[in-house]
């Protein structure tokens, strides 16, 4: 029998090893997770490689397959395909595979009052995602979403949102317009930088760089790009007696749960309404996708395919109805979401 390992150890050597296995064509991502075998889950902790598309290891050469193992720890490759925030227009992939749209329930795309999670919801330049809960901060009561969603995924700097810009229900791809359906107002958002949002630091990398380029043909000064952990926003309803905080076809959430590998968990998002799956890899770290950009997200959750287009925002909650994630991006094989903890953390709010 081989040697068992810590969650924390295989995460210790994915930070180790990400940027050399990144550099590999068709990965993506790596996380860590139960090794599969034949198709079935074993006990085996393994660091889990994300790849776009699973090739067959002799169309690869050497250099470009990943290892059986690295470091003692086994690895596990899992095909993802194109990974995208889920609250902008239809991806690729689903505009490619008609079976895979789901046709929304009428109920969550139409004006609610009180609206509650599970229904659409967004900033009133956007075309919708969902209401994904009803939380506290500062003892005033808000509404958690994505920053996708909730304020035009803004890096804070761009104009693309401000405090105080309404915020449709429903949101207005589905119908919402600002004299007659404005819920609520943009409280607050976490920035959403994307890959092209360089830092202090990388920005002196950059000049750095390009001017040893262009003297010695050379590049020392590495050119990290920023690295998001939530994609989270607030807005506070314009009365608090127009939402309620039980998620729509699921009911209450009573708290805030652990992810635990292999957990079953289910989700209310305004389009594929409710649905179940399980969580397959964590401390994920991964470049997702959104209108032509991309962003950086490290210590996130990987579940099972759960979600659609217009799902982005939505509570994944547990069997006990506990929040373990919010998500925000997916494709045709697998969902991901923020850590629930780290979003309310980052907000400074808590489940109402």
């Amino acid at each position: 029998m081989g040697t068992e390992f810590r969650i924390e150890e295989v995460a210790l050597l994915q930070s180790k090893v990400n940027t050399s296995l990144r550099r590999k064509p068709n990965v993506v991502g790596c996380g860590v997770g139960y090794k599969m075998t034949a198709g079935r889950c074993t006990e085996s902790l393994a660091l889990v490689v994300l790849v776009r598309q699973k090739q067959p290891s002799h169309v690869l050469a050497e250099a470009e397959r990943v290892e059986r193992e690295i470091s003692g720890v086994p690895t596990d490759v899992i095909e993802v395909g194109d990974v995208r925030l889920l609250g902008w227009p239809a991806p690729s992939w689903q505009e490619a595979n008609p079976s895979l749209r789901r046709v929304p329930d009428p109920e969550r795309l139409k004006r609610v009052r009180p609206a509650q999670p599970g229904v659409s919801i967004g900033h009133y330049l956007v075309t919708a995602g969902t209401f994904g809960a009803v939380v506290r901060k500062h003892g005033r009561t808000c509404i958690l979403s994505n920053n996708h969603v909730l304020a035009n995924g803004s890096n804070g700097r761009d104009g693309r949102a401000r405090r105080g810009d309404p915020i449709l229900q429903p949101g207005p791809y589905d119908g919402g317009l600002v004299n007659e359906d404005t819920l609520a107002r943009l409280a607050w958002f976490e920035p959403l930088l994307s890959t092209d949002d360089m830092g202090p630091r990388s920005g002196f990398a950059r000049g750095l760089n390009r001017l040893l380029g262009m003297l010695f043909g050379m590049k020392l000064a590495p050119e990290e790009p920023p690295v998001n952990t939530v994609d989270v926003a607030l807005a506070e309803p314009v009365d608090p007696g127009l939402v309620s905080p039980e998620l729509l076809g699921l009911g209450k959430v009573t708290g805030v749960a652990k992810p635990e590998l292999g957990m079953k968990v289910r989700k209310s998002g305004r389009t594929s309404g409710v649905t179940e799956g399980r969580l397959i890899a964590v401390n994920v770290q991964m470049e997702v996708g959104y209108g032509d950009r991309s962003a950086e997200f490290a210590n996130q959750l990987l579940f099972t395919r759960m979600s659609e287009p217009g799902d982005s925002g939505a509570l994944v909650v547990d069997e006990n109805g506990q929040g373990v994630g919010l998500l925000f991006a997916g494709s045709d094989r697998a969902t991901l979401a923020n850590r629930l903890d780290l979003a309310l953390e980052a907000c400074g709010a808590s489940l109402s």
